[in-house]
């Protein structure tokens, strides 16, 4: 089991490495990379955008089709330095899966009020400790937070 773990995690630090330069979204030089089964990235000073979502938020065939597309399109574009590929890329992929994200599969869970505080009081818990947390928004399937470690 820890083989495919290894595997899965490996494939998804290839895809966001990709994507990070693609897009820009923080400089890939100098990041601690911190220990664990997933990335964990770090990067003095950076605000992060985080976006985590419930498990069945997304349907399996949609996610499966993103990845196997996600992972041909980079096969197929190497060398990505100018705008239009980058905002190819972006429309492809981050922003179809916000959409996606947005269409409200699932069953909805944070749409319920005392679920919504449980996470909007977790994710205060160690705000000025840990992080400094900015906003966040708490959607019926997902989060987005902005926050600096």
């Amino acid at each position: 089991m820890s083989s495919k773990v290894d595997a899965a995690s490996s494939r998804i630090r290839q895809r966001q490495d990709a994507a990070a330069t693609l897009i820009g979204y923080f400089d890939p030089e100098p990041v601690a990379n911190l220990i664990g089964n997933l990335p964990h990235w770090r990067q003095k000073g950076v605000t992060y955008f985080v976006t985590f979502r419930s498990a069945d938020a997304l349907p399996q065939a949609k996610l499966k089709q993103w990845n196997q597309e996600l992972l041909a399109w980079l096969k197929s574009h190497r060398e990505l330095h100018d705008r239009d590929m980058r905002r190819e890329f972006y429309e492809r992929f981050p922003k179809r899966m916000q959409e996606w994200l947005d269409a409200s599969y699932g069953e909805c869970l944070l749409r319920i009020r005392e679920d919504r505080e449980q996470v909007e009081t977790a994710l205060h818990q160690f705000d000025g400790q840990r992080y400094s947390l900015d906003v966040f928004t708490v959607a019926p399937n997902h989060v987005h937070v902005l926050v600096v470690p």
